[in-house]
């Protein structure tokens, strides 16, 4: 793996409304600043106002997001010296430079409104393919470690 040069958040849910999502990435992206690294943040507004693969343009025309966010993270984590950091599931986890944020496991709620078979079946495997994934507690760890499958080691 090349050198990081640069990290890159990638949230193309996010407004930047500094709630949520986008307030994560607004304190970890600072922190990472102060010490001196190039920091770049890709939130809905930069993701639509940025270039476009050409399946990606492809699959926002035919409104399939999922599939353009796929492709946009793979195309930011060819790009030498990035790593890209996401909280979105549906990305290339398993690229060695792609990191893996959860902060909670709703997908495996059925209540929830982000619950249900099948966004816990990706959740599941996306985590499992993932080489790196952070989470925001011991308490997420061990719940990623048992519904997903998942080595302690690579959380």
């Amino acid at each position: 793996m090349s050198p990081v040069h640069r990290i890159v958040f990638f949230n193309p849910y996010a407004d930047r409304d500094i709630k949520g999502a986008a307030r994560r990435i607004d304190l970890l992206s600072a922190a990472i600043r102060r010490h001196g690294r190039d920091v770049e943040v890709v939130l809905k507004d930069e993701y639509f106002a940025g270039p476009a693969s050409a399946l990606e343009a492809f699959s926002r025309s035919l409104g399939l997001q999922r599939l353009a966010y796929f492709c946009a993270a793979g195309r930011l984590a060819r790009e030498p010296g990035a790593v890209v950091v996401s909280e979105v599931i549906f990305i290339p986890t398993w690229r060695r430079n792609i990191v893996l944020t959860i902060h909670d496991l709703k997908a495996f709620d059925e209540r929830a409104s982000r619950g249900g078979r099948l966004r816990a079946l990706a959740y599941k495997m996306f985590a499992r393919l993932a080489r790196k994934i952070v989470v925001v507690s011991q308490t997420v760890k061990r719940d990623v470690v048992r519904h997903c499958d998942v080595p302690a080691s690579k959380v």
